[in-house]
């Protein structure tokens, strides 16, 4: 967003207020650079607790749109917890979970599985934590031994064994 030809005034804790003629107003996101006269500065906001929320329960940056929306819920007063509670309730939260257990384990999420996975991405585990609990799972555990005996002829060792787990959780597949 730029903005132009405007005057901003600041008052400070102790009620003294400056006014400046500003030249203009870039916002990119999070970050903010104002130029006046021969002064730019540059401030870094920090995230906001929606795209925390989307980063936590879809595992990706919130998009601006998705991001004004929440935002605008928030300020009318929709408590967060709703907000998540909505955001890992959705199409897209549900997609991931179905895609974690077609990468991790091989096959679809039951209706009641998925749904267990929701109430957790709705109560703060994150994504991340999501997909680790899937390949630390006795059925992935299971599923890598059965590849050890079917290529090697062995068992696998907990080392191996553990190094896959790692693996399943940061997406890569059997």
């Amino acid at each position: 967003t730029v903005t132009t030809g405007f005057t901003i005034a600041v008052t400070d804790t102790a009620g003294q207020t400056a006014t400046d003629s500003t030249t203009s107003v870039v916002s990119t996101g999070t970050t903010t650079t104002t130029t006046s006269g021969t002064t730019t500065s540059t401030t870094t906001s920090p995230p906001t607790t929606i795209d925390t929320a989307y980063q936590d329960i879809l595992g990706r940056p919130a998009d601006a749109a998705g991001s004004a929306y929440w935002q605008q819920l928030l300020a009318s007063g929709t408590p967060l917890a709703t907000i998540e509670q909505d955001i890992a309730f959705s199409a897209e939260a549900q997609s991931d979970i179905q895609g974690l257990y077609q990468q991790i384990l091989g096959r679809a999420g039951s209706p009641s599985e998925v749904a267990a996975w929701q109430n957790g991405l709705a109560q703060g585990i994150p994504l991340a934590t999501v997909a680790l609990d899937f390949a630390q799972s006795p059925e992935a555990q299971a599923d890598i031994q059965n590849l050890y005996q079917q290529m090697l002829g062995r068992s696998g060792s907990p080392s191996e064994v553990a190094a896959w787990q790692n693996g399943l959780a940061q997406g890569i597949p059997l």
